[in-house]
């Protein structure tokens, strides 16, 4: 199936070198036509989730990517919330069974993913946090702050 989407690929070599407290990987985005797009290495004991967005965001390419795929390791809520609101589709390869899942309603039923959703998302929360949210995702599109640092 042919798709107009430039998706992205993020993975960390398994190598690492160094003693573990003080070892360090090589995190590599592939493009999807397999070609290298950027590379950092990073600290083994902080999780890839970190880096996904700044290999993104700091993009001098022609490639215009809009969705990241990424395992367990580069997968948190908050970069998937961040992911959408700076305009890129965070696709990560979960296991269903051992995420929570949301869903702003309580009342309002899914179907067969009701099986699989366990939580309801605070609105509220999300409410009164949107302001910093966007503030926080106009600061990382326009590269005034690093995305590991926020």
């Amino acid at each position: 199936m042919y798709s107009n989407r430039r998706f992205l690929h993020g993975c960390a070599r398994w190598s690492y070198f160094g003693y573990y407290a003080r070892a360090v990987t090589v995190y590599t985005h592939i493009a999807d036509q397999q070609s290298v797009f950027r590379t950092q290495v990073i600290a083994c004991s902080v999780r890839e989730a970190l880096y996904v967005l700044d290999g993104l965001l700091d993009n001098n390419t022609i490639l215009q990517p809009k969705a990241h795929m990424v395992d367990q390791h580069g997968f948190t809520d908050p970069l998937f919330g961040l992911c959408h609101l700076v305009g890129y589709t965070l696709m990560p390869r979960l296991p269903v069974h051992k995420q929570q899942l949301y869903k702003p309603d309580p009342t309002k039923q899914y179907g067969h993913l009701d099986a699989v959703i366990h939580g309801t998302a605070d609105m509220a929360l999300l409410q009164e946090q949107w302001d910093p949210l966007i503030r926080v995702a106009a600061s990382l599109r326009n590269r005034t702050a690093p995305v590991h640092v926020v």
